[in-house]
């Protein structure tokens, strides 16, 4: 109950943050017809290779992501706690956190393309679309995740977040022991 109570939390928080991010406004040249449109994916001959190419783009974003998750529970396994309880309380924060994440990601996509008219109507040019989808969710997740991947300097606001001389400290100590 505590853990649904939690993931609950946890699940409105990030609803909350992700629609508070601004879109950023468009760095491309205007004419007085609007402004020009530029391919994503300038390789791209046909729809089967924009849908290969911005699956690669969006692949590569989930493992940076995925990447950074991975140095954030291997630094903070390693880092020095006050105790076992608040060591373990953090890698179980950062494991619901991302299961908060996963879960908005697929409510999200469920939202935008409900899976049952997908037969009816989606054509070919979706699954460009749900990578895209999926590119921008890893990207602003492997954003969230940058006060625990690279630090916080000391202050009020560090909270669980390390310092990023503990940081590089650690790492050094991982890769020469």
């Amino acid at each position: 109950m505590l853990i649904n109570t939690r993931l609950t939390t946890l699940i409105l928080c990030l609803c909350l943050i992700l629609s508070s991010c601004e879109n950023k406004k468009s760095s491309e040249p205007e004419t007085v017809d609007g402004p020009i449109e530029t391919s994503k994916y300038p390789e791209a001959v046909d729809q089967t290779s924009l849908n290969i190419e911005s699956y690669d783009s969006c692949q590569y974003w989930k493992k940076k992501m995925y990447g950074r998750l991975a140095k954030i529970k291997r630094i903070y396994s390693l880092t020095e706690w006050t105790s076992i309880e608040h060591k373990e309380r953090f890698l179980r924060n950062l494991t619901v956190s991302q299961q908060v994440f996963d879960a908005y990601k697929k409510a999200q996509v469920e939202l935008y393309f409900p899976s049952e008219e997908e037969e009816e109507n989606y054509g070919t040019g979706i699954p460009l679309c749900l990578n895209e989808f999926y590119l921008k969710l890893y990207k602003q997740r492997y954003i969230d995740l940058e006060p625990w991947g690279l630090g916080l300097e000391d202050g009020v606001c560090q909270c669980s977040t390390r310092s990023p001389r503990e940081i590089s400290r650690i790492e050094k100590l991982t890769k020469h022991p």
